[in-house]
């Protein structure tokens, strides 16, 4: 690899304290974004409770801890600045998005059941937001998959530029 290849790399990469402090940074938001999901399902729950007389389930505590793992295993695996940012960019979305929802959540439902004898949320948003954040997952793991792919062809031809550069004409 010559000089000037390898102080390209160097500009391109991400500072390691930076790139520390984007993924810590994405890892906080989406457990405040868990925080604020919890939150938003109690208020609905209660809203609901007030309007109809009867209390909606909630997500269970584990459950929402394992969607946060979900989340947490490609923004750790990040390896390039543009998936570091990528991850950062949409960590910021879910906050944003998941404060929308908080808001919403305190919407009453305008019927307590539907014509099956059930109930669908249509007003508190949590449905939409947990659409948004399977697409969010969804992201996160291409944009994982693709930066290692991206990794593995560099490393590879790095490894058979070395291995072609020292090899030793056959006598």
């Amino acid at each position: 690899m010559t000089e000037q290849a390898q102080d390209r790399d160097a500009r391109e990469e991400l500072n390691p304290r930076a790139r520390f402090v984007c993924k810590l940074s994405s890892g906080l938001a989406y457990c405040i974004v868990a925080g604020i999901y919890l939150y938003a399902q109690s208020v609905a729950s209660n809203v609901f409770m007030e309007a109809c007389g009867r209390k909606l389930p909630t997500t269970p505590l584990e459950k929402v801890g394992i969607g946060l793992v979900i989340f947490l295993i490609p923004v750790v695996l990040a390896r390039s600045k543009a998936v570091v940012s990528v991850h950062a960019i949409f960590a910021s979305l879910a906050m944003v998005f998941a404060l929308f929802t908080a808001f919403t959540a305190s919407t009453p439902p305008y019927e307590c059941y539907t014509q099956a004898g059930s109930y669908e949320d249509h007003v508190s948003g949590i449905p939409v937001f947990g659409f948004f954040l399977v697409f969010v997952a969804f992201i996160l793991y291409f944009s994982l998959v693709l930066d290692w792919f991206v990794w593995s062809v560099r490393k590879a031809a790095q490894v058979l530029t070395h291995v072609i550069s020292n090899m030793r004409p056959i006598r």
